[in-house]
């Protein structure tokens, strides 16, 4: 803060009731006029005036303090605005990533017990060994070594959990193979001859 600057010369007056020698005649004329001297009321106007000066370039001073940080606050403001403008674009653009996400849980879980389902009758009467060994992988991990050794296991359970037929005590007929060639061909889509 700074102090207006002023022409006025400094002055001297005496203190109430003492008196300033001066150069004078007998009249009381004082000579030389160089001096001056202020009365009560002249001097609290002087003094007032000054003060006054001083309060109203305080009022300035502060008044511009409290606009420059209220401009400050609107502009942090405004950057806190944007900012959760940014957030909120950002939300939007989410939502519809999580409305998607929760779907493929959703079809994820039905997978999951289509495949535990599958595994199921897959893993039914294994020897317990082989369970054994299975309850080590995972649901994925155990459906991949079913297929992988499918054939070793369809020997221990008579193929793919079916029992074989056993055949006729006689030879067959040609009326029976032929009608056993027929659904042999209906079985595989092979119609040519």
């Amino acid at each position: 803060m700074s102090t207006p600057v002023t022409t006025e010369q400094p002055t001297t007056e005496p203190q109430q009731g003492t008196t300033t020698p001066s150069t004078g005649d007998a009249t009381g004329d004082i000579k030389g006029g160089d001096e001056r001297r202020f009365s009560k009321t002249e001097m609290d106007a002087i003094v007032q005036d000054r003060l006054d000066r001083d309060r109203k370039a305080r009022e300035r001073d502060n008044e511009k303090s409290r606009r420059e940080a209220e401009e400050k606050a609107l502009k942090e403001q405004s950057e806190w605005q944007k900012l959760a403008e940014k957030h909120a674009a950002r939300i939007s653009e989410l939502e519809p990533l999580h409305a998607t996400v929760e779907e493929t849980n959703a079809q994820l879980g039905r997978y999951k017990a289509a495949l535990e389902a599958h595994l199921a009758t897959q893993r039914d009467s294994l020897p317990d060994h082989i369970m054994d060994l299975l309850d080590r992988f995972d649901p994925v991990d155990q459906l991949e070594w079913l297929a992988k050794n499918r054939e070793l296991l369809g020997q221990q359970r008579g193929g793919n959990g079916i029992p074989t037929t056993p055949r006729p005590a006689g030879p067959m007929t040609t009326e029976q193979a032929t009608e056993v060639e027929i659904q042999k061909r209906l079985r595989t889509g092979i119609y040519n001859i």
